[in-house]
């Protein structure tokens, strides 16, 4: 997300008359200031003496890291129920750990002793006050969250049949163990690497797990496993690379050391160690993951969801941890819990129409999802190419074919995503994302792809072809590149004032967050137990991009690819609303299965919004009479019983059943 940068101001070097020391200061008031600023949005609140201090001057607030740079604050036009203004500081990952200072100035009219202050100090910068803060960036925002305006909320029905679940081998849960695996620990950070020969790695491989059953040559002479059978490697598979690769937890083994202590009367002693392995080659391994599933309609049995989508969802305080919905029958007085969910990061390039929810359209899990949801063409010329699904590079990824053909500078390949009801908002800030690997077509200066969004409201110069707002250009003369870091000047070119896009994070969003939280498959095996290594360096995918951007309208959006030169590999596409460690997504939505009381039913619903440790924001949203069809009556299986009678349409009734 784009960062706001704080300034520092040269009056909080001058000398001043008063040094203000009491705790919560005399002048100024100052009050809720924590002892520690955590990940986003952090408060005080201020009260300034208007008996002490000149009535209508400003009060200059600085915050300074332990580098002493300023840290970025606003004084909001929010006043609490006791009249104190409140001051949101912004708290970031980057943001150096230590001790911050918090430094207030005013003009003062009175001394402490209540003596008017002299002539030479009237009417100026006279008084400070000063605490010292730790900022702990990695640590958890539990402030509480407070709103200044409410957020957009929109509910509408969708109805979605019950599909048939179906698996290529047909059970949901699969092995592997063809080919040879190479294991290497990773000389930097704290993943290991393992590649493969004789066989392929897939997507659905993805959060599975992987065993390979130890191996003695492994240890050095004199040294044996402190519990036989415990060598093992049991990995969680964190990562699918590409065909050929994927990333793992490193190996790691208990062993005792045996030497003889004194060579005369030949006693042993030992000593026990845990050790990396550093790598190994072999064939005896199996690989166990969910299979990716073949939806199949035709059940003609539905569920009726409530889609709900929220904007503006930007708190002056705090950060929105999770969302209750209540929902009642209009006209009935009470609402019921319908659902409690987590605030979700959602992939906004989703197809609403699908019978399956949150239906990505930038996860190219097969060509039927890039030939359906993305439209390719030629501009400028006219050539013959098509667009392929392909895993070599980056798994699950589109194949953007076809500039080696093109005969002119001014022509291009133009790939853009088609579904027409993909909204944002206006002053909502969003992030597209990508993972992207470029190769330079033999014969080619260099390879060269621009990126745009496009859109009814979107800007579209003619300059840039009409193709909507260009995010990002990305250009290099070599051969390929890998490291989004490796483009000619991609960290540089948006940091123009008239570009729409924030400086590109070259950095991955790892499965492994601060705090050792991890995502690990739930098993539930006899006598066996997942261990959960937390590595402090994980694994950065140097392929993925992040760009952010603030559209001045609403509008529907579409994500293009222009491509001048080069063979591009494209996968995981993302449009979320802009997120970062302790700050909250601007725009986000959620689905919840909804029961209706009746057929065609008018619903009221209602949002209440908690922090971290549940505590409940300022503000509850309602909205009221939407219309809902509800689910269908679909009655299956062979021991269903129904007694008594039954009246259907206009009287035809049915009895003895």
């Amino acid at each position: 997300m784009q960062r706001r940068i704080g300034k520092l101001s040269p009056i909080f070097t001058d000398e001043v008359l008063i040094s203000d020391s009491q705790f919560n200061s005399r002048y100024f008031r100052v009050s809720e200031v924590p002892q520690i600023f955590t990940a986003g949005k952090n408060k005080f609140k201020v009260y300034g003496n208007d008996s002490i201090l000149l009535r209508n001057s400003r009060i200059a607030i600085q915050i300074t890291d332990v580098n002493g740079d300023p840290i970025y604050h606003q004084v909001n036009n929010y006043v609490d129920n006791s009249g104190n203004v409140i001051v949101t500081v912004f708290i970031y990952p980057e943001t150096p750990p230590g001790l911050a200072k918090l430094s207030i100035m005013g003009v003062a009219t009175k001394r402490p002793n209540g003596n008017p202050v002299s002539n030479f100090w009237a009417d100026k910068y006279n008084v400070r006050w000063e605490r010292d803060i730790t900022i702990a960036p990695e640590q958890d925002n539990i402030e509480p969250v407070i709103f200044n305006k409410a957020p957009g909320v929109k509910v509408v029905e969708n109805i979605r049949e019950y599909l048939t679940q179906t698996y290529s081998t047909g059970l949901a849960t699969t092995t592997q163990s063809a080919g040879t695996i190479t294991y290497t620990k990773d000389a930097r950070g704290g993943d290991a690497t393992i590649t493969i020969a004789g066989a392929s790695f897939t997507e659905d491989m993805n959060l599975g797990q992987i065993t390979v059953p130890f191996n003695p040559a492994l240890l050095s002479t004199n040294e044996n496993l402190i519990q036989a059978g415990s060598g093992d490697y049991n990995s969680t598979i964190k990562s699918v690379v590409n065909s050929s690769t994927i990333k793992v937890q490193p190996y790691a083994i208990t062993t005792q050391i045996s030497e003889i202590g004194d060579r005369n009367s030949g006693t042993m002693f030992s000593t026990q160690q845990t050790r990396l392995i550093p790598n190994f080659t072999t064939t005896n391994y199996t690989a166990s993951f969910l299979q990716l599933a073949t939806y199949t309609a035709g059940t003609l049995n539905s569920q009726s969801f409530a889609n709900i989508t929220i904007k503006n969802l930007d708190p002056l305080v705090g950060k929105v941890h999770s969302i209750k919905t209540y929902m009642r029958s209009h006209g009935f007085n009470t609402y019921q819990l319908v659902g409690q969910d987590i605030l979700p990061e959602r992939d906004l390039l989703t197809n609403l129409d699908s019978n399956l929810a949150y239906d990505r359209i930038g996860d190219y899990k097969s060509i039927e999802i890039i030939n359906e949801y993305w439209n390719s063409g030629s501009v400028g010329e006219s050539i013959s190419f098509t667009n392929t699904h392909d895993d070599s590079e980056i798994i699950s990824a589109m194949k953007i074919n076809g500039a080696n053909s093109l005969t002119s500078d001014s022509s291009y390949i133009r790939v853009n995503s088609i579904p027409n009801n993909i909204e944002i908002f206006k002053e909502n800030e969003y992030e597209l994302s990508f993972k992207v690997v470029g190769e330079k077509n033999a014969g080619d200066i260099n390879m060269l792809m621009d990126v745009y969004i496009s859109g009814s409201n979107i800007a579209s110069p003619e300059l840039e072809g009409n193709n909507g707002t260009k995010l990002v250009r990305l250009v290099s003369t070599a051969d390929k590149v890998s490291d989004v870091s490796l483009f000619n000047g991609v960290t540089q070119q948006s940091r123009n004032t008239n570009s729409p896009v924030g400086v590109p994070a070259l950095r991955a969003r790892s499965s492994q967050t601060r705090g050792g939280r991890v995502t690990v498959p739930g098993g539930f095996q006899s006598n066996t137990v997942n261990t959960i290594q937390v590595s402090d360096n994980d694994y950065v995918d140097e392929r993925l991009l992040e760009l952010t951007f603030t559209p001045e309208n609403d509008t529907d959006i579409h994500v293009v690819f222009v491509v001048k030169r080069g063979t591009w590999y494209i996968s995981d596409v993302k449009l979320q609303g802009a997120r970062d460690l302790g700050f909250t997504p601007n725009h986000t939505f959620i689905e919840i299965p909804i029961d209706v009381p009746r057929a065609e039913d008018i619903l009221d619903f209602k949002f209440e919004f908690y922090n971290e440790i549940g505590m409940q924001s300022n503000i509850t949203l309602v909205t009221e009479s939407v219309d809902f069809r509800g689910s269908n009556l679909y009655i299956s299986g062979n021991d269903n019983q129904l007694s008594g009678s039954v009246i259907v349409g206009n009287g035809i009734i049915f009895e003895g059943f």
